[in-house]
């Protein structure tokens, strides 16, 4: 299946109706995964098909290991050729009696279970229930998330971050919600994540590097190093090259994700927030082991010395804040909490302000027994209001409750100690956890709509 562009993603948000634009129909190819043999649709053009019709009634299809119900519409199966069934079956036997088995942690039908698992195709367009409360009229808008999906069972070791992007969006207008799901082809080797102030920006050298003889003996392209000293590179914004780069040795503090930093003492120190990693080696091999500790770090750019301090204890990952407050002082962190990683059982929010550790978290939600989500997002409940609160607003995240085999999309309100569930709404279809999203407001759907279409 071809990958999609982000602007195609975005063009499915037509401004002139409350759903998202329909996409072409599909042919269906079978993928064998967990042992099981389940169907995967690839695009096709049929510009005769009368896409305002209803669809047809899905028909169910199991996996033989564990018995999940995916849908498909249920049309004629295409024919697979004598040569592409010989090369499978050849395919088939060299992974099964001739290359040596992954351990579980690299292993796809390890890693690719429950909700990892990935969904069989895009979806179109797709109404979806409020079973409890109302959607705010301030998230008119979509919440876009992406993780990984693979097209096809990996024939070799598999980490959750070599799986193809697609993007989950949960489009909200007028108190409806619409559900959608893309391929998306993005740009290469970007960095990953840095953090910005108004006068800097931030970098992380950590303790994971290339590793060109493991790849070429059929191992990982990265691993850990644990002779390396992590270190923070600061750099003014606006620099004209790397020579202006000042680097900070941090000994043991390896950060994947940047939570938020600023500036103070008239820009002579740096205040990071971020998570860090505390067994950097099990990152790539064993993330159920990964333990991430939220710290402030302070980095006096005069004399060179950095300072840093826990603010929680608890194993936190996936965090963020007002997205209004980036780069500016901020209060309030709304963080997944690991349990273990990469499983999500629930959200907190931290007071950074708070010395404690034990003291800090000033709010938690639960998601309850077999209930796991992702990555929260913060939306304002008056975004164009200067006065208000940084709290003021929702927590939107999608939940898979893995007993039911049902996927929601949970408003929670950010100023409640209990993360009050505001609105929950029952999707579609699952979504498999993935990593990171945003919220992107209606206004902004437009822009980037007619942008779409070269206006």
């Amino acid at each position: 299946m071809d990958s999609l562009s982000s602007s195609s993603f975005i063009s499915t948000f037509s401004p002139a109706s409350s759903l998202l634009l329909p996409r072409p129909s599909s042919s269906r190819r079978l993928l064998r995964i967990n042992s099981a043999v389940v169907e995967e649709r690839s695009p096709i053009t049929n510009p005769s098909q009368n896409n305002d019709l209803p669809p047809s009634k899905p028909k169910k299809l199991y996996t033989r290991t564990n018995h999940t119900a995916v849908s498909s519409p249920a049309k004629p199966r295409q024919q697979t050729s004598l040569a592409t069934a010989l090369f499978t079956t050849m395919e088939e036997v060299i992974n099964t009696f001739i290359d040596p088995p992954s351990r579980p942690s690299v292993d796809p039908k390890h890693v690719l279970s429950d909700n990892f698992a990935p969904v069989l195709d895009e979806l179109p367009p797709t109404e979806c229930e409020i079973i409890h409360g109302s959607l705010p009229p301030s998230l008119n808008g979509a919440y876009i998330r992406n993780g990984p999906n693979p097209q096809f069972l990996p024939r070799g070791p598999y980490h959750l971050f070599d799986g193809d992007g697609m993007l989950h969006a949960i489009r909200i207008r007028d108190g409806k919600a619409t559900l959608c799901s893309r391929y998306v082809k993005t740009y290469k080797y970007n960095v990953h994540d840095f953090a910005i102030t108004k006068r800097h920006a931030i970098f992380s050298e950590i303790q994971i590097r290339m590793r060109m003889d493991s790849m070429l003996e059929g191992g990982s392209p990265v691993g850990a190093d644990n002779g390396k000293t992590p270190r923070l590179g600061v750099i003014p914004r606006y620099a004209e090259d790397e020579s202006e780069m000042k680097w900070f040795e941090v000994p043991g503090f390896n950060i994947i994700h940047a939570i938020n930093a600023w500036d103070e003492d008239d820009g002579d120190t740096i205040v990071l927030i971020a998570p860090n990693i505390m067994s950097i080696e099990h990152t790539l091999e064993r993330m159920e082991l990964v333990h991430a500790l939220v710290e402030k770090v302070k980095i006096d750019l005069v004399t060179g010395i950095v300072t840093r301090h826990p603010i929680s204890a608890r194993n936190l990952d996936f965090a963020v804040i007002n997205p209004a407050f980036v780069g500016r002082q901020s209060r309030y962190v709304y963080a997944a909490i690991g349990d273990p990683m990469p499983k999500i059982s629930g959200v907190v929010k931290l007071d950074v302000t708070k010395g404690d550790r034990n003291d800090c978290t000033v709010a938690r939600r639960m998601y309850g027994p077999g209930c796991y989500g992702g990555e929260p997002f913060f939306v304002a409940r008056d975004p164009g209001n200067p006065e208000a609160e940084e709290d003021d607003g929702y927590v939107v995240t999608y939940v898979h409750d893995e007993v039911a085999g049902e996927s929601k999309f949970l408003v929670m309100d950010a100023t409640s100690p209990e993360l009050e569930i505001v609105a929950a709404v029952r999707l579609p279809r699952r979504v498999p956890y993935g990593f990171h999203g945003l919220f992107v407001k209606e206004s902004d759907l437009n822009k980037l709509y007619r942008i779409s279409l070269g206006n």
